[in-house]
């Protein structure tokens, strides 16, 4: 129920679009969270039951963007 899922400052970089079980997280719905540097964001997506699906849909990308670090899930 209270977990996040924390993305470092550069687990994802470029034009990209966050979905969860299917449906988008929209940037409005980071949340700023500081574990060792300012930088790094969360959102704290509604869990189900079993499988969780995220999916992130880089658009348009150049040399270093893309998928570049980890996404860690975050107990409160």
């Amino acid at each position: 129920g209270g977990d996040w899922l924390l993305f470092d400052k550069h687990s994802v970089e470029g034009n990209f679009k966050i979905f969860w079980n299917g449906e988008e997280v929209t940037r409005d719905k980071f949340e700023k969270v500081i574990v060792y540097d300012m930088s790094n964001y969360a959102i704290r997506p509604v869990w189900r039951d079993g499988e969780n699906l995220l999916e992130i849909k880089i658009f348009g990308a150049q040399e270093f963007d893309g998928a570049n670090g980890d996404i860690y899930v975050m107990k409160d």
